[in-house]
């Protein structure tokens, strides 16, 4: 395994969270739409349920606006950016990215952990051994498509057929 996808292989922090959002549409008013995520805002903040709002406001209403979990470098880097630097329990405030605007609720998260070699050591060699023997595979089918001459009988034996049945229809017919 390379040393990138070995580093990628390490557990990245994970969040759990619930999310308002509002997608433009082609004549939407920006402004508009800001002023209304605002008041949203200001409702949950006030007390509202912020799952409740989600369900009523949100454009993507399921599970009460829960986008379950990932890890960091899943979203959109403008989304994670807020995410990840809330704690369990905190909202952000309105915030946009391509996809609109939106109001994060994180509700759990799960740090990456530093690990000993001793306790990866097997993991690491058993996706390192995987690798191996997937390039070997590669290597050994590259190298028979090489060799390989592929006919096509089946196509060959219709042009056929259908090449013997029009001389016959037109034999018939003189």
């Amino acid at each position: 395994m390379k040393r990138s996808t070995i580093r990628q292989s390490r557990p990245k922090p994970k969040a759990l969270l619930r999310n308002i959002v509002k997608h433009p549409k082609g004549d939407s008013d920006f402004d508009a739409m800001r002023v209304e995520m605002e008041d949203i805002l200001e409702r949950i903040k006030a007390g509202e349920s912020f799952e409740e709002s989600a369900g009523e406001n949100s454009d993507c209403p399921e599970n009460s606006g829960s986008l379950g979990s990932f890890a960091r470098g899943t979203m959109v880097q403008e989304f994670e950016d807020v995410v990840f630097n809330l704690e369990p329990g905190q909202i952000s405030d309105v915030f946009t990215t391509q996809f609109g605007f939106h109001i994060a609720k994180v509700t759990d998260k799960k740090s990456s952990i530093a690990c000993e070699l001793a306790d990866v050591k097997e993991i690491i060699v058993r996706e390192l051994r995987q690798e191996l023997e997937q390039k070997a595979i590669d290597n050994f089918i590259d190298s028979e498509r090489k060799k390989a001459v592929i006919e096509d009988k089946w196509t060959n034996r219709l042009k056929s057929q259908s090449l013997d049945s029009s001389v016959e229809s037109r034999l018939e017919s003189i």
